[in-house]
C-alpha cells in the first residue's frame, strides 16, 4: 500500500482510573503499532468533561502521524446520545472510513464505516454470577451481540474467545482474527539481591519467602480458593512460606477481607495493594511460587508475566489459560481446592520439577511480543479498505 490510510481509533478506554488488562492491552497495542507504522494517519478520539489527558494519550501525540480529537461531553450524556439517538456517528466525528475500538463501549458508527473490534472476552455470558447489577445491566444496554454482528473484523486475544463468540453469537469464523496480545520485554528473571529489590521490597513489606496472587481482587479471580487451600497447606504440611496477595480492591472484596481475618494464619497473609508495573519484574521473580486458579479468563496477562520472571506458575485448566502458559505451569481445576492445595505444595518442593519449568515457562512467555502483535494487526487495520 503506497499511500497511508486515514484509521479512526476510540482510546475511551484509556480514561479508566484503574489498570485492568483491557487498559494494558490498549496502550501497549497503540504504541507499538505506532513506532512501528510512521505511513498511516491515525486518528483518536477522546471523550472527557474535565479530567485532564491520560499519560499514554500525551505520549501518543509525539507520533508525527497520531492526531486527537478531544471532545468534552459529560461520559453519561455521551454514552445516552450514542445508545438512544445513535449520534453522533464517531467515524464522521474523525472523518474516517475506519474505526477501530479496542474494547466493548458505548458506539454509533455510519453504515459506510468499517469497525474493527477487539473482544477480550464473554465472561458476562459464561459468568453473570460474577458481575453485579450494574454491570450486567451495562453490558445489557452496551449490547455486544449487536456490536459484533455489525463489525467488519473482530480480533480476539485468544482462541478461547474466539471458540465462545462463534457457540455463543454465531459469528462467521472468517470475520473472527485471533491475535495474542504481548507483555512487557523488561520482564526477565530480577537479580533479588540487588538495592533495587531491597527498595521494593521494603516499600511493599515482602517477606524473604512467599507465595504470590496478583490480579483483581473479585470473585472470578478465585482468590478465596488460594486463601483455604493455603491454610489448609500450613496446617497440614511443613510450609512456612507467606502469602502475598496483589491487585487492586474489586466487587466483593469484603468477602475475601473477611476470609482472611477469621483466617489462623491471617498474620502470614499479606495484602499489598496494587503495584506499579515498574516493580512486578521484581516482585514476580522474588517469588518461589505464583498463583492464578482464575474461573474464566479471555487471555491471562499475569501467569505468562510470571513465566517470563522464571517463577514456577500455577493456574487453571479451562478457558484461555492452557493457551497462555502452554506446558510451562501446573494446571489444576478451580474448583477443587484440594487439587490447588497439592498442586501449591508440589510447586514449592518439586525442585526437579522448578527447572524444567523455569526453563520451559520463559521460552513460552518469549512467544508473546507486542512488535509481533503490532505488526499482525497493522495488516488486519490495512485490509479493511
Amino acid at each position: 500500500m503506497k499511500e497511508g490510510i486515514r484509521i479512526g481509533i476510540d482510546t475511551r478506554a484509556l480514561s479508566e482510573s484503574k489498570r485492568s488488562g483491557v487498559e494494558e492491552y490498549t496502550e501497549n497495542l497503540l504504541d507499538s503499532l505506532f513506532q512501528i507504522d510512521q505511513k498511516n494517519r491515525y486518528i483518536l478520539f477522546y471523550n472527557s468533561f474535565k479530567k485532564n489527558l491520560p499519560a499514554p494519550l500525551i505520549h501518543f501525540e509525539k507520533y508525527p502521524n497520531v492526531f486527537l480529537r478531544r471532545f468534552r461531553l459529560p461520559n453519561k450524556l455521551l454514552n445516552f446520545m450514542l445508545w438512544y439517538l445513535k449520534f453522533p456517528k464517531i467515524d464522521k466525528l474523525l472523518k474516517t472510513k475506519i474505526l477501530y475500538s479496542p474494547n466493548l463501549i458505548f458506539t454509533a458508527i455510519s453504515s459506510r464505516c468499517r469497525h474493527l473490534l477487539t473482544i477480550h472476552d464473554l465472561s458476562f455470558e459464561r459468568h453473570p454470577e460474577f458481575f453485579n447489577r450494574y454491570r450486567r445491566f451495562w453490558h445489557w444496554l452496551v449490547n455486544p451481540r449487536k456490536l459484533t454482528k455489525r463489525a467488519f473484523r473482530i480480533i480476539t486475544v485468544s482462541c478461547s474467545t474466539k471458540e465462545d463468540l462463534i457457540n455463543l453469537y454465531h459469528c462467521p469464523p472468517s470475520k473472527i482474527k485471533r491475535v495474542y496480545p504481548g507483555i512487557a520485554a523488561k520482564l526477565k528473571p530480577a537479580d533479588t539481591r540487588s538495592s533495587e529489590f531491597l527498595k521494593i521490597a521494603r516499600k511493599y513489606q515482602l517477606p524473604q519467602k512467599y507465595i504470590l496472587a496478583l490480579s483483581t481482587l473479585e470473585p472470578r479471580k478465585n482468590i478465596d480458593s488460594i486463601i483455604i487451600a493455603y491454610n489448609h497447606l500450613r496446617q497440614t504440611r511443613k510450609i512456612t512460606h507467606k502469602l502475598v496477595i496483589a491487585g487492586g480492591q474489586g466487587w466483593l472484596f469484603e468477602k475475601t477481607k473477611d476470609l482472611i481475618k477469621n483466617s489462623r494464619r491471617r498474620q502470614d497473609i499479606i495484602l499489598v495493594g496494587e503495584v506499579e508495573n515498574k516493580d512486578r519484574q521484581y516482585i514476580y521473580s522474588a517469588a518461589d511460587l505464583f498463583v492464578y486458579p482464575s474461573f474464566y479468563e479471555g487471555f491471562g496477562f499475569p501467569p505468562v508475566e510470571a513465566l517470563a520472571c522464571g517463577t514456577t506458575v500455577i493456574c487453571s485448566h479451562i478457558s484461555s489459560l492452557p493457551e497462555a502458559v502452554g506446558d510451562s505451569a501446573l494446571l489444576v481445576n478451580p474448583y477443587n481446592r484440594n487439587e490447588l492445595a497439592w498442586a501449591m505444595e508440589r510447586g514449592l518442593k518439586d525442585r526437579k520439577l522448578k527447572k524444567i519449568l523455569k526453563i520451559s515457562g520463559r521460552k513460552q512467555a518469549k512467544k508473546f511480543n507486542w512488535n509481533k502483535t503490532a505488526r499482525l494487526f497493522q495488516k488486519i487495520l490495512e485490509s479493511a479498505l
